[in-house]
């Protein structure tokens, strides 16, 4: 860091030194190089130290100057000392765009990064992209400068969800054997992915390029065997009983194959004798997600739903590549599954709000309470969200202490090793009392408002009894009132809505 902070304040410096000659001389092909090469340079530099917003910065100002009709052509028609600028400018902006692929990275919650400024990056870089390939008059000095060009250029357009835009350019290169400066072996796997996403029709031909890859996988690109046996037993999955038999021997040797690159990797498990179908498409998917292959990570975890259904957190994942490339019936449809297992959780709420705002706006905001209770174990659904009811009882009789249990859940996790708070004969008889007392229409009586008890230790109730009667809190902060209008927004059955007011006030959280 300290070495990539020092060359960073030269290049400041140095850019600073001779701004005011670069702008005399803008149309100098010698001038321009310079300033987008110390541009393209800081761009990484401020990656390499964890400073994405001045990347972005660095970034940003490249693409403006290098987008310039007038300079298009001084950039493309030559290269400096070996360097050519087109590429030098998409793959600085590709490591940009992969630097912040996370929105989120911890043990238990690996959240993609979709966010429009992320997505712009892509879209900015496409539009110079296609300028550069405009030219027709202009050819770059070396011909593997042109199909790198292309490489990446259907890099972007798979990336941004344009399957045709990717596979045109993809099968241009094929078709001439471009070899000079790309793996054509990649070039192969990437349409033969892209004809597999199309649908069964273009099957056939996707089978045809991956026989070929089988013998000649795409190393160079960090892709083996591995990889081409696991898209070729997509297909065979998908073909029908006609490929049925085949399943369990390509099974077999995915396996094996997944199991030797552990063992090469040192990866932990690669002792093991055995590994489950479920494990090798969960694996091969955060392979392919901390590469940010979207399409091939998407593949997988489609694959690994299928094999593990109630996995709430491979629905989300699943979900959330499905809205990065641009199908949001698809993300919409696996989030709604995920929140079924997950129903706590904010972060499906968010996505299916932007994949299906239409649906999800009112669904949200009219959304009866959930009976189910949260404190029960989902198991291998891979529910994250540890809250869990109040253990104090019903709001309305002990408000002080509930808020207080609930601060606790919230903040801080129960033990692993934490029994439920209800049993599942207890949380049963619960939820039927909660039932009739939802069912039950809404009658405002004007009674005078009565004042909550004391707080004090209660025992959980374990028989069936209906709640006691609802009475409204005093001197609830707003950071409180907000948090116990969210509970109850989140279906918690322990809290309920105690007048028109605090009804009107949550329709606005």
């Amino acid at each position: 860091d300290k070495a990539a902070l020092q060359e960073i304040h030269e290049l400041e410096t140095a850019l600073s030194k001779h701004f005011n000659e670069i702008k005399k001389d803008l149309h100098s092909s010698n001038s321009l190089f310079f300033e987008i090469q110390k541009l393209c340079r800081l761009s990484d530099l401020y990656n390499s130290v964890n400073k994405q917003s001045l990347s972005l910065e660095r970034l940003k100002k490249t693409i403006t100057i290098a987008s310039k009709p007038e300079n298009i052509r001084l950039i493309q028609g030559k290269d400096f000392d070996g360097i050519y600028l087109p590429i030098l400018i998409l793959t600085t902006a590709m490591k940009c765009w992969k630097q912040i692929r996370y929105a989120q990275k911890t043990t238990n919650n690996l959240r993609i990064n979709f966010s429009k400024e992320r997505q712009q990056i892509l879209t900015s870089v496409e539009s110079m992209a296609e300028l550069y390939r405009g030219q027709k008059d202009l050819h770059a000095p070396f011909a593997g400068y042109s199909n790198q060009v292309l490489v990446l250029s259907a890099q972007i357009q798979e990336s941004l969800g344009k399957w045709q835009e990717s596979l045109a350019i993809l099968s241009d290169l094929i078709a001439v054997q471009a070899v000079d400066g790309v793996d054509l072996s990649y070039v192969i796997l990437k349409a033969a992915l892209i004809l597999k996403h199309m649908g069964p029709s273009r099957h056939k031909q996707c089978l045809e390029y991956l026989e070929y890859l089988l013998d000649d996988p795409p190393v160079s690109e960090g892709m083996g065997k591995t990889h081409v046996l696991a898209v070729q037993l997509l297909v065979l999955e998908q073909g029908g009983e006609k490929y049925r038999v085949l399943l369990p021997k390509h099974y077999k040797e995915l396996a094996a194959s997944y199991h030797q690159d552990l063992q090469a990797d040192g990866e932990s498990g690669a002792d093991r004798v055995s590994i489950s179908e479920e494990e090798v498409w969960q694996g091969l998917m955060l392979q392919a997600l901390d590469r940010c292959e979207y399409l091939l990570a998407l593949e997988f975890a489609a694959q690994g739903v299928l094999k593990a259904p109630g996995k709430a957190r491979l629905l989300h994942t699943l979900a959330e590549l499905q809205f990065l490339l641009g199908e949001t019936e698809a993300a919409a449809s696996s989030a709604e599954k995920a929140l079924a297992l997950q129903p706590q959780s904010a972060e499906l709420r968010n996505l299916l709000l932007q994949a299906a705002p239409d649906v999800w706006a009112d669904r949200m905001r009219s959304a009866p309470s959930s009976n189910a209770n949260p404190a029960i174990s989902h198991g291998s659904s891979g529910a994250e969200d540890s809250r869990q009811p109040a253990k104090s009882g019903w709001i309305g009789q002990v408000a002080g202490k509930a808020l207080q249990v609930i601060k606790k859940t919230a903040d801080k996790p129960p033990a692993a090793t934490s029994k439920p708070l209800f049993s599942s004969k207890s949380g049963t008889k619960r939820s039927e009392a909660a039932k009739k007392v939802q069912n039950k229409p809404l009658e405002v009586v004007a009674t005078p408002i009565v004042e909550a008890p004391q707080p004090k230790e209660v025992a959980v109730v374990t028989e069936k009894r209906p709640p006691p009667p609802l009475c409204r809190p005093e001197n609830l902060h707003d950071s409180d009132l907000r948090r116990l209008i969210q509970f109850a927004l989140h279906g918690n059955p322990h809290v309920h809505y105690y007048d028109e007011s605090l009804r009107e006030l949550s329709k606005g959280t």
